[in-house]
């Protein structure tokens, strides 16, 4: 697993309001060492809304919150989005248009790039993946990092699989096919967000996957990471923390003064953050000429789920960073090989 810079990494955003402030990432190691972030194969995940429980306002998603609705992302580069409005889901030239993710109301249950593929596209498109090209994305971005958010809005009235939670895999792949400088081809990269050892595309559907069985057994369908949309947090001596994942229950709220943090945020608003930074490094610098991406889901309450990409500015890090921004949180994907960092449920 690829580690991140020790410098911190500052992102500036565009608020509701349309006035600029900063959000900032640590090194991967940093937040892991406090049980602050999780890594899935190639990729560290961060969840927003609980770091503004543990720094900030949860319930106004502040002060770590990423603009999400469709007419906020819409001058981004859109990996998916459950949209009718054309303006957020056509991307810059070179590059395809975003899919189409269930709608409310669809009754789909599952995802995947591997369907509906989208008309346009950069030559050399491979059907059934979105697909760019890694110059046109470089432009894109400047000197931004390739950081991927998501936006999570799952229906219904529990926290299972069924109602507001979901499965996810994707695969990220860069290939060369032009022999810039003589020297052969780079072989293909792969970068995965998944679970268990195995780099095998998912073979379970909804028809195969029990529910039930992950209250038992969190293993029994890798390579699918569980998304969860509510982590029970609480302070616990020396600051606020996660306890497990899932709801609090009765006697945790009532007896111990813990907190339900939801993580099925909406439309307006981004629930995680997703980085790799060697993906990041060879978007910016390398002779690879597309970026194609394999993304699936399963247990789709219609929500009309969105993956993009930003341009904002960086501020580089000056030093050790204040308590505020030490941290993005990303305890809300539970790892099915037991990624678990605490106990669960």
């Amino acid at each position: 697993m690829k580690k991140m810079s020790s410098n911190l990494l500052a992102l500036a955003f565009c608020a509701a309001s349309s006035a600029a402030s900063a959000l900032t990432l640590p090194a991967d190691a940093t937040c892991q060492a406090t049980g602050d972030c999780l890594e899935f194969s190639d990729f560290t995940v961060y969840s927003l809304n609980f770091l503004n429980y543990k720094y900030g306002v949860p319930g106004n998603n502040t002060p770590f919150g990423v603009a999400a609705s469709d007419g906020q992302i819409k001058d981004f580069v859109i990996f998916g989005t459950g949209s009718n409005n054309n303006d957020a889901v056509n991307n810059p030239s070179g590059m395809d248009d975003a899919y189409n993710t269930p709608e409310p109301g669809s009754g789909d249950q599952s995802f995947s790039t591997a369907l509906s593929e989208p008309t346009d596209g950069p030559v050399g498109d491979v059907v059934g993946q979105w697909n760019a090209n890694v110059a046109d994305l470089r432009s894109f971005l400047g000197q931004s990092q390739l950081v991927t958010y998501f936006r999570f809005n799952e229906q219904g009235n529990g926290t299972d699989l069924d109602q507001q939670s979901l499965l996810i895999w994707a695969k990220v792949t860069l290939r060369d096919t032009v022999d810039s400088d003589g020297g052969g081809l780079l072989a293909d990269k792969e970068f995965y967000l998944r679970t268990g050892a195995s780099n095998a595309a998912p073979t379970t559907g909804i028809a195969d996957i029990d529910p039930a069985v992950l209250d038992t057994n969190v293993a029994a369908y890798e390579p699918w990471v569980y998304v969860h949309s509510d982590i029970c947090a609480g302070d616990i001596g020396s600051g606020k923390q996660f306890i497990h994942f899932g709801p609090c229950s009765v006697s945790e709220q009532n007896t111990l003064g813990f907190d339900t943090v939801p993580q099925n945020l909406g439309v307006n608003d981004a629930a995680f953050a997703v980085y790799n930074p060697e993906l990041d490094d060879l978007i910016h610098a390398s002779d690879y000429d597309f970026f194609d991406l394999d993304w699936q889901m399963l247990y789709v309450s219609g929500g009309a789920e969105a993956a993009w990409v930003q341009n904002d500015s960086i501020i580089p890090s000056t030093g050790v960073p204040e308590p505020a921004t030490v941290a993005l949180l990303g305890l809300g994907l539970l790892g099915l090989a037991g990624m678990r960092r605490k106990s669960a449920q």
